[in-house]
């Protein structure tokens, strides 16, 4: 599989779990290429061809998982603009931002996560613990993982949303791929 079919693999698992009616993820049409690299060369950087092609199918999904969301690319890039901001303001942010971490994913408000447009890895960037946290060295890595466990359906999910992996499953996974939880917990 190519990186966009994995990424639809996981979406397609994702959308067919039972859940709440009032909870399902809503899913907005994407954008032209030309617009994307425009957002991008405004801030004089370069996106990564995944991060085109997703944008390009989808701008944005609410609600993907529990307090779980795809940011849009205006979403994205506001996220992007408070980092600037925020590293402006005091230092560092976060345990080191940096301005090739591109914000495109969600978690409860609080963490986002990344992709370094620099070298293609994975972090989260948890604004409440001030911590940021390398989880895949390569984005693929944790696709690579993801569509395993889903493909396995190793997982449970919960009507309100909530998707939980098998402990034992992931556990072997992270080791397989050489990843990471994606939140440092021993900031908690």
């Amino acid at each position: 599989m190519n990186t966009l079919e994995k990424i639809e693999f996981i979406l397609d698992k994702i959308l067919k779990l039972e859940r709440n009616p009032n909870i399902k993820p809503t899913l907005f049409s994407g954008l032209p290429r030309q617009i994307i690299v425009d957002a991008f060369d405004r801030y004089q950087l370069r996106p990564p061809n995944v991060l085109l092609q997703i944008y390009e199918r989808y701008n944005g999904i609410l609600r993907l998982a529990s307090f779980q969301y795809f940011l849009s690319l205006e979403e994205a890039f506001e996220m992007y603009e408070c980092y600037l901001d925020l590293e402006k303001d005091s230092s560092p942010l976060c345990g080191g931002w940096n301005n090739t971490y591109f914000p495109f994913f969600d978690i409860n408000g609080d963490i986002q996560i990344c992709i370094n447009l620099q070298n293609l890895s994975l972090l989260s960037i948890d604004l409440e613990c001030d911590s940021t946290n390398i989880f895949a060295n390569h984005y693929e890595h944790y696709l690579d993982a993801l569509v395993e466990i889903f493909d396995m359906e190793a997982y449970v999910s919960e009507s309100y949303g909530i998707i939980e992996f098998d402990a034992s499953e992931w556990a072997k996974l992270k080791q397989k791929y050489q990843i990471k939880d994606i939140c440092n917990y021993d900031n908690y």
